[in-house]
């Protein structure tokens, strides 16, 4: 699952950096407005990376916590069953 879903995200990094390179061939997004609006909006896009990162950091602990439970729930009841 993890193996998975870090090729997807590649794969739309991958994307969007094709997607913007098209549209600065054609000249629809100048390099200055694509400068203008990360300069502009970097701490919001910094705010939102770190808030990003830390949510999934702690969904991730929360969710491993509730597998281990499940699986050793598990267990326990194979071993009654046995």
């Amino acid at each position: 699952m993890i193996l998975f879903t870090s090729n997807v995200i590649l794969f739309l990094i991958f994307f969007v950096f094709i997607t913007i390179y098209k549209i600065i061939l054609q000249d629809v997004l100048l390099i200055e407005i694509f400068q203008a609006i990360f300069l502009e909006n970097g701490i919001i896009y910094i705010f939102l990376a770190r808030a990003f990162l830390f949510l999934r950091k702690y969904l991730l602990s929360i969710l491993e916590k509730t597998q281990i439970t499940k699986l050793k729930k598990m267990v326990l009841i194979l071993n009654n069953e046995i």
